[in-house]
């Protein structure tokens, strides 16, 4: 294309650059929507993490997770592990059994994968601090869609006692105090 020369030079130059322009507007706000649907690809939720006793050095971080289209839950990280593991419990002949799931978990497309107690879950170990109850801990989970492109999903989760109650569940019972009202003593267990 002659751009510099001729009398329509100069506005075949201008509409040749209008044209460039709005091209790369286009293909940057395709990608830009691409990147972003392939992150929100995952949703997850009621995210928690079991406080830990004394000494204790391993806890669980549990959650329902969803994709859209479908995927595999590969890694986990966390700032309060060393060693973060994606893990099944199971029971066979009456022997309980943990292990590292190698090359991750499947997630259906549009079914929820349930991380839980007793099943799959993530395996936080070498804890560096102990997880304390009602605090939020962060879990980073890494994501494979079909055609191996990798995604990290920063998560919220709350720290929840042993029994996995929150503490809006436990509101009244907590172990510096305990809501009486309504409550008659004889038969109930004190001891918290």
């Amino acid at each position: 294309m002659n751009v510099c020369c001729g009398s329509g030079g100069s506005t075949a130059y201008w509409s040749y650059l209008v044209r460039t322009v709005i091209q790369s507007v286009v293909l940057g706000l395709s990608v830009a929507a691409l990147s972003s649907a392939a992150v929100a690809q995952q949703v997850v939720s009621d995210a928690w993490v079991r406080a830990t006793v004394a000494n204790q050095k391993a806890t669980g971080m549990f959650a329902s997770v969803t994709s859209a289209q479908g995927a595999k839950l590969v890694a986990a990280s966390s700032d309060i592990a060393a060693v973060t593991q994606i893990h099944e419990m199971s029971m066979a002949n009456g022997v309980m059994s943990m292990r590292e799931v190698p090359g991750g978990l499947e997630i259906a497309k549009g079914k929820a994968l349930e991380l839980k107690p007793g099943g799959y879950h993530v395996m936080l170990l070498d804890l560096k601090r102990a997880p304390k109850v009602g605090e939020t801990v962060t879990v980073t989970l890494t994501f494979e869609d079909a055609n191996g492109q990798r995604n990290d999903l920063a998560v919220a989760a709350e720290v929840r006692s042993l029994s996995g109650k929150s503490m809006s569940d436990m509101k009244g019972h907590g172990k510096d105090g305990h809501d009486a009202k309504g409550h008659d003593a004889k038969g109930h267990d004190m001891k918290h």
